[in-house]
C-alpha cells in the first residue's frame, strides 16, 4: 500500500514537473563511467581467451599434419603395390 502511495507521489511530482517544463520526455545522455583497474580475474579470462585460440591454433596444426601423413602413406602404400605408376600430381 505505502509503494503504491510512493509511486502516486512521485508521478504527481513529474506531472508537476512537466507542466514547468522541467521535465524532459527524452532519456539522459548515458554518464561515461572512469574505466577501472583490472583485477586478477580480468587476467584470468585473458588468459583463457589466449589459451582457447591456442587450443584452436594446435588442433588445426595437428589435423594439417595427420593429412600430411595419410597422404604421404597412401602414396607410399599405393607405389609399392603398382611401382610403374606415376602417382604425384602435377600441379
Amino acid at each position: 500500500m505505502e509503494r503504491a502511495k510512493q509511486e502516486a507521489q512521485v508521478m504527481q511530482r513529474v506531472a508537476e514537473l512537466r507542466k514547468e517544463g522541467l521535465w524532459s520526455q527524452r532519456r539522459l545522455p548515458k554518464v561515461s563511467e572512469p574505466p577501472r583497474q583490472k583485477a586478477h580475474w580480468d587476467y584470468l579470462l585473458e588468459e583463457m581467451q589466449w589459451l582457447a585460440a591456442d587450443f584452436a591454433q594446435e588442433r588445426k596444426w595437428k589435423k594439417a599434419g595427420a593429412r600430411k601423413v595419410r597422404v604421404s602413406f597412401i602414396l607410399a602404400v599405393t607405389q609399392n603395390m603398382m611401382p610403374n605408376v606415376d602417382f604425384k600430381q602435377s600441379p
